[in-house]
């Protein structure tokens, strides 16, 4: 028995070394996700599928427990030194660990380290890198437009307020009726579940997360209702085999702002205008501050709309209120439906977490967050969230 044991270790191992070896060739994990991983996720995300909670979460507290009494256990295992029976209980629970640990190794490279490490997604055949000021200025006015022209047009209760009832299957079919064109969105798609952990999560930053080892996609039931569909289109996404942070971004605004459901238009506008306002802001205000005409534009402009003229400003509040000035914003109910979805989660957040748990593990959640995003940051490089703003460039433009 010890020897089948072993030989099972090795082989296991041996076969996640070989996987891994294998997946350096990039056009192997391409064909890998369309394929092998497509059938994976259909037959494991339909089996989990039958479960309402994310099994995949339970799984991740028990490892966890499972792990921390590895040396609870070895302390006893040292106070009952002569005790033959609790001797090979423990040297049993090592053994289950170990060959946990190792098919996890395994099965993570089969559901996530082969097909991240595919080619990047290409938007058509457009290699252009690099766009002019005045092009994203372009696409942001675009955006503002259409953001406005769809505030005027969604259907709102009797209060003013939008109406956010939307199925997951219908932002699956939305994703599914693209695969032609992306071919990853092709196949099985798992319902997106509601994360036990939320409250973390929320305090993390976190809209969402994707357990691998059971192809359960998750949420944050705190994100609010203008952002929930994105995160869900997000995590659906990366279910696919699209991994990357920039990638995922990047289609779930394109399916979102391309269906014909004004709710998902709305939520992915919402979405693509931070990416493309933050670039365009800051790009305005790095050229502006160094502009010798600042202060006169500045004093022009702040005559006009009631500024104290007499007081001194910074050269980047001078820049950043002439770019409000200068170009369209978005009307005062897009402002006001974003507040309202925002207060309304907060809300609920605060009606469900004790106060003062949160403030007793809310600074070191945010601290191991913080730690989490810098370390994620320089793994993907280029494609992190903000990359998607180059491929939606290279789309638009296309």
């Amino acid at each position: 028995m010890k020897s089948k044991y072993w030989i099972s270790i090795v082989i296991i191992t041996a076969l996640t070394i070989v996987l891994n070896i294998i997946a350096f060739s990039k056009s192997f994990c391409d064909w890998y996700t369309v394929t092998v991983y497509r059938a994976i996720n259909a037959v494991v995300g339909t089996l989990t599928g039958w479960f309402k909670l994310p099994l995949g979460e339970i799984i991740m507290y028990v490892g966890a427990l499972v792990l921390v009494m590895i040396p609870v256990l070895g302390i006893v295992r040292i106070i009952l030194l002569k005790k033959k029976a609790y001797k090979n209980f423990y040297n049993g629970y090592l053994k289950i660990c170990l060959m946990t640990i190792m098919l996890f190794l395994l099965v993570y490279t089969t559901n996530w380290f082969i097909p991240i490490r595919g080619n990047v997604l290409k938007i058509e055949d457009n290699t252009r890198t690099v766009f002019t000021d005045e092009e994203l200025e372009q696409l942001r006015t675009e955006i503002v437009y259409k953001m406005n022209e769809i505030a005027a047009q969604i259907p709102r209760d009797e209060n003013g307020i939008v109406i956010s009832e939307y199925s997951q299957k219908d932002i699956a079919a939305y994703m599914a009726a693209r695969g032609d064109e992306f071919p990853k969105l092709k196949g099985h798609y798992s319902q997106a579940k509601e994360s036990i952990c939320s409250p973390i999560l929320d305090m993390m930053g976190i809209g969402g997360y994707n357990y691998i080892y059971t192809m359960e996609p998750s949420y944050n039931r705190y994100v609010d209702k203008l952002y929930s569909p994105v995160v869900i289109c997000h995590e659906l996404c990366h279910h696919k085999g699209y991994y990357l942070e920039n990638e995922a971004s990047f289609l779930s605004v394109v399916v979102l702002t391309e269906s014909d459901n004004l709710l998902f238009q709305y939520c992915g506008y919402r979405e693509l205008y931070a990416y493309v306002d933050n670039a365009c802001r800051r790009n305005y205000v790095n050229t502006k501050i160094t502009d010798p005409n600042l202060k006169e534009e500045f004093l022009a402009v702040a005559a006009s709309i009631n500024i104290d003229t007499n007081r001194e400003y910074s050269d980047s509040f001078m820049a950043r209120l002439l770019y409000n000035y200068n170009f369209p914003q978005l009307d005062d109910i897009v402002w006001d439906d974003i507040e309202n979805a925002r207060n309304e989660s907060d809300e609920l957040y605060h009606s469900e977490v004790n106060a003062k748990v949160e403030e007793a593990i809310s600074e070191p959640v945010t601290q191991v967050a913080d730690k989490g995003w810098e370390v994620q940051s320089n793994i993907l490089k280029e494609n992190i969230y903000d990359g998607m703003l180059l491929m939606y460039l290279q789309y638009y433009y296309d």
